[in-house]
């Protein structure tokens, strides 16, 4: 048989309990999450404001040597973007001080400008190798003596989450021209749509607040039907296909 404390020893207990119960409660309404996650769900994150993977872009190329043909063939390869890699932003060096007191890192008064003067977009392969057709012959061309290179602009416009459609930041990168090209790797055990790198060098770099591009697509899209047979058909063929968003390639391998 269980002997119950004294009444006097066991109100002492629950006194405690509950005096510890209160503080602790306190505490709790009173604590506020200070990380930066926390503060920012709580406070800045809203239905248009919330964490992206920034994978909807879309790239825009513009002509400004008198050669308009090459936008537009490049413009038709915009959904066979896969990613695109840039330089980094950047002020130049200045002097550091130090005078036995202690270093002082003084400011460059140069403008900012990037880590580099190449970028490279990736592309998807198909059957009949756009990257050859077109960017090739277009570093051919730049090749000759006594010929002034053709340069191009390039728009690179991220997209909203929300809807895929809303422009929210451009890149707008100037004097373009195909540097390498990543030449094809083929295997008979391959089973997975081909990736190719071209570098592209380029003269100036500026970032720009949301507008409007001509003929945005959505999202980066795919078109149905994969084939393409001549320039002119590249040029033009791709605005009458129907064209299917897609969430990852292999969706598109099983429409094919």
């Amino acid at each position: 048989m269980a002997l119950g404390l004294p009444r006097d020893v066991a109100g002492s207990v629950y006194g405690l309990f509950n005096s510890y119960r209160d503080r602790n409660k306190s505490k709790k309404d009173s604590y506020e999450n200070t990380s930066l996650l926390s503060k920012y769900y709580n406070k800045l994150a809203t239905d248009t404001n919330t964490l992206t993977a920034r994978n909807k872009f879309f790239t825009n190329w513009t002509s400004i040597d008198g050669m308009p043909g090459d936008a537009q063939a490049l413009n038709t390869m915009f959904h066979l973007v896969e990613s695109v890699e840039l330089p980094n932003l950047t002020t130049g060096d200045s002097d550091r001080i130090d005078d036995g007191r202690g270093p002082y890192q003084t400011h460059s008064n140069s403008i900012t400008t990037t880590t580099g003067n190449t970028f490279s977009i990736v592309y998807r392969e198909t059957q009949d190798p756009l990257i050859e057709a077109i960017i090739y012959h277009w570093m051919n061309r730049n090749a000759k003596p006594f010929v002034r290179p053709t340069r191009l602009n390039l728009d690179i416009e991220y997209k909203h989450d929300l809807d895929g459609n809303t422009g929210v930041l451009i890149y707008v990168i100037q004097g373009v021209r195909p540097k390498q090209i990543k030449t094809i790797d083929a295997s008979h055990d391959g089973i997975r749509i081909k990736l190719r790198e071209v570098t592209f060098i380029f003269n100036t770099f500026k970032v720009e607040p949301k507008r409007s591009l001509p003929n945005k697509p959505k999202s980066n899209v795919l078109p149905r039907r994969n084939k393409f047979v001549d320039v002119a058909e590249r040029l033009t063929g791709y605005t009458e296909d129907v064209l299917v968003k897609i969430d990852n390639i292999e969706k598109v391998v099983d429409n094919l």
